[in-house]
């Protein structure tokens, strides 16, 4: 499992705990929280805050996703490992990206990924608390995860829903998976707009659920909690705040929070314009990846499976030209990222026939 740079929560949440190899074992003793007392600094430290995002709260009618791709396809899930394609260039922070991973193994967040450890660059967190499919108990999911996109070329919005999500502090603590959370994440391809959207809940363990905190997290953060927009107070009527924090209740139903990009931020037209393309995209046989504006010195190709598995690892590479060769590779979609100086120069998706 993948558990990428978990330093805000090793401050806030001491008990979280994952399965591995079929037994508990704490996330502290996997070395998890060997950063915690780094996030305590990083609390102290100034937030830009209003440098890229402002927000705003309003209601609406919450409505489940219909006819939406699973993304978990019935597998009962804990830390989830998938990847999501967003099928339009998203722009979040100063990072442009095609694709959303789960961030920090705990199943509420999505993150763009930057480099060859899978390390979160900045992290989408509409519910930041340890959740799992309340179907581990029976090891049949019932909390299925999946994503629709809707909308005409250029006005598009992404929608990723948790339906039914249990809290693991539940089920490690009482053996029980009785409370549950619904929201949504809507990405906005016009605006790069992101909102969170809640739907009914149920948690009458609050303190065992949200490990002794009394709400989630939620925000918008990079890694380093340097640009950071995360909410305080109570969920009806929260602000953004400087600080590390959760809110003091839980989202109602029908509760939207919107975080709306600015344009006068940090822009990332402002940086080299560098572009990559697959020809032939679908691969038959084996395709080139061509690369403009950008030189590699001695960089890494990964690729990854619609599952986030890694698959391919092209090695030192030093041309504008990659050959990609279809070899061992099945049927499918697949997400590439070509990694120089330990950072991810660009990043797309393929298909293979």
């Amino acid at each position: 499992m993948k558990i990428v740079n978990l330093l805000l929560i090793g401050a806030l949440f001491l008990g979280f705990t994952t399965t591995v190899l079929g037994q508990r074992v704490s996330k502290k003793d996997k070395g998890v929280f060997n950063k915690k007392s780094d996030v305590t600094n990083s609390s102290s430290k100034s937030m830009l805050l209003g440098d890229s995002y402002t927000f705003a709260q309003t209601t609406a009618t919450y409505s489940e996703l219909i006819g939406a791709t699973s993304i978990n396809n019935g597998q009962v899930w804990d830390d989830p490992e998938f990847v999501i394609p967003v099928d339009f260039n998203f722009e979040i922070f100063n990072e442009q990206t095609d694709s959303l991973y789960f961030a920090w193994g705990l199943g509420g967040e999505l993150s763009t990924i930057v480099d060859a450890n899978f390390d979160a660059d900045f992290i989408i967190a509409p519910f930041m608390v340890d959740l799992i499919d309340r179907g581990d108990l029976s090891g049949v999911s019932s909390s299925p995860i999946s994503y629709k996109l809707e909308g005409s070329v250029g006005s598009r919005v992404l929608k990723v829903e948790w339906k039914n999500a249990g809290f693991y502090a539940e089920e490690d603590s009482l053996g029980t998976l009785n409370d549950f959370m619904n929201f949504q994440i809507w990405i906005y391809e016009a605006s790069n707009d992101i909102e969170f959207h809640y739907g009914s809940s149920s948690i009458a363990n609050i303190g065992i659920s949200f490990e002794g905190q009394t709400g989630p997290l939620v925000g918008l953060t990079d890694d380093n909690l340097i640009d950071a927009y995360l909410l305080y107070g109570t969920a009806a009527s929260p602000t953004l705040v400087d600080s590390v924090t959760t809110l003091t209740s839980v989202p109602v139903s029908g509760t939207v929070y919107r975080f709306i990009k600015k344009t006068t931020g940090i822009s990332s037209a402002q940086k080299p314009s560098i572009k990559a393309q697959i020809i032939p995209n679908p691969v038959q046989q084996s395709s080139l990846l061509k690369l403009t504006n950008y030189a590699p010195k001695n960089a890494q190709l990964l690729i990854t499976d619609a599952q986030g598995r890694e698959v391919k690892v092209i090695s030192n590479i030093q041309t504008t030209e990659i050959t990609i060769e279809r070899t061992n590779l099945g049927s499918g979609v697949y997400f590439y990222q070509l990694i120089d100086d330990n950072k991810a120069v660009v990043r797309g998706k393929f298909i293979i026939e």
